[in-house]
């Protein structure tokens, strides 16, 4: 039997996001400031159990440094900059200070 490392990575890539977006819904039912969103705003959205506002996925601040983690560390990552990083992080959440 042969292994396809490409198929490999990309199954553990796809479970990954998966694992996140299912962390992602439970805390958001437990988040102040999820709470306070309703659908009276029409920059925010309910959809599959998360918010989305303008498309991006709402992280509570209890969960952040974990996606924060696996945006770093999965493997088309790269480990690249902080800088860079930050910018794949931003092109796909959304987090608020209140």
């Amino acid at each position: 039997m042969v292994l396809d490392q490409q198929a490999l990575r990309a199954t553990r890539i796809k479970a990954e996001e998966l694992d996140i977006k299912r962390k992602i819904k439970k805390v958001t039912v437990e988040d102040k400031y999820a709470k306070k969103i309703d659908d009276k705003n029409r920059n925010f959205k309910k959809e599959d159990g998360m918010i989305l506002y303008h498309e991006l996925i709402y992280v509570p601040r209890k969960i952040r440094k974990e996606v924060m983690i696996q945006e770093h560390d999965t493997v088309t990552s790269g480990h690249f900059s902080i800088d860079k990083t930050i910018k794949k992080i931003i092109r796909m959440y959304y987090w608020s200070e209140m």
